[in-house]
């Protein structure tokens, strides 16, 4: 660019003012330039991912699908009416339920859902044993989606690798034992 804007210069043989209209063109081509690469930088994605993380990606959006498929789950509004609350807002109870650790949620597509295996299927209330699973899984570092899935998933800890799930309400300290497990460090 510099190369070409003293051959432009050399090309001036005019007075002042030529060489004035010239520095103006030179400033202007140079601005014009500037705005150029920051709307480059601008329109740029912040994050470029490469194929193995895009592939993780989107095999992680397929089983967050399939496992709303398989696991109903119920908005904070659902929660509400499922517990009886007739509060104006619709999502205070199972966010306040799910702060205190008695329930946890996932996110999809935007929305808050919690997974109906949670709550007892007769009373309707969040099962008893669900607190000190997820408080085993805090310490461990799992958190919304990750839980989700362990709950699903065969595990060790269990007999014969049952699911979590399949015995929160039948077993349930063999399901907390299970999740304390989670944040032990191998020696």
């Amino acid at each position: 660019m510099a190369a070409r804007i003293d051959l432009i210069a050399s090309d001036i043989t005019g007075d002042e003012s030529d060489l004035r209209l010239a520095g103006s063109i030179v400033a202007l081509a140079k601005a014009h330039r500037e705005d150029a690469e920051s709307l480059i930088d601008a329109l740029s994605p912040t994050l470029v991912l490469g194929p193995a993380t895009t592939e993780q990606l989107r095999l992680n959006a397929e089983a967050r699908a399939a496992f709303l498929t398989e696991w109903p789950s119920l908005t904070s509004a659902q929660v509400a009416d499922l517990l009886g609350s007739t509060a104006k807002n619709r999502a205070a109870l199972a966010h306040k339920l799910s702060r205190r650790g008695a329930i946890f949620g996932v996110q999809f597509k935007r929305q808050d859902l919690y997974p109906a295996f949670q709550f007892d299927p007769v009373q309707g209330q969040p099962l008893p044993a669900l607190s000190g699973v997820l408080a085993a899984l805090a310490v461990a570092g799992l958190r919304a989606w990750e839980i989700a899935f362990w709950f699903v998933q065969p595990n060790g800890w269990l007999d014969d690798d049952a699911r979590p799930v399949d015995l929160l309400v039948s077993s349930p300290d063999a399901v907390v034992d299970a999740a304390s497990h989670e944040a032990e460090v191998p020696e």
